[in-house]
């Protein structure tokens, strides 16, 4: 896979002859935008694609107050505060949690170098548990499931009874 180009400003080799610009959004819809910089994420290095992150924004952003960065830090909070309620009760609560904490990595350089060193502790026993996954049987992992499902309704409901 070829490396995309990091910095926001450059052409977009995907823009075929359109003479676009990336960056703040000049003859491009939302979704090419997030496109880009999805495949400019991906493309980075593990272990420092939030950094690589951040820095692309903090250079799209040329150090000037921005409105977009406090919607940024206030949706990855209220993200993080959502995903810890749905941790708790049944619901999708580590996605939109990581979903908070990308959108903080974005923004404060702190956050993104944890990030980072999660990533490269996380993934090697995430491989090897996404290798044992695809190694089960399609009745197994049915089986895991219904026994999920069936162990967070009664992990909710006996929330929901201490509750009152």
């Amino acid at each position: 896979m070829s490396k995309a180009p990091s910095a926001v400003g450059t052409d977009d080799p995907t823009a075929k002859g359109r003479g676009q610009q990336q960056g703040r959004g000049q003859g491009q819809g939302l979704r090419e935008r997030i496109e880009h910089q999805w495949q400019l994420f991906a493309s980075d290095k593990p272990g420092e694609r939030f950094v690589n992150l951040h820095k692309r924004r903090q250079e799209h952003r040329d150090g000037k107050f921005s409105w977009e960065r406090i919607l940024f830090v206030g949706a990855g909070l209220f993200l993080i505060v959502v995903g810890l309620f749905f941790m708790a009760v049944p619901g999708p609560g580590l996605p939109v949690l990581v979903a908070g904490l990308g959108l903080m990595g974005s923004e404060a350089l702190f956050m993104a170098r944890g990030l980072d060193w999660a990533e490269q502790k996380l993934r090697p026993p995430v491989l090897k548990l996404k290798a044992r996954w695809d190694a089960l049987s399609p009745r197994t992992r049915l089986l895991f499931w219904c026994a999920a499902g069936t162990a967070g309704a009664t992990a909710g409901v006996l929330l929901l009874m201490w509750w009152k």
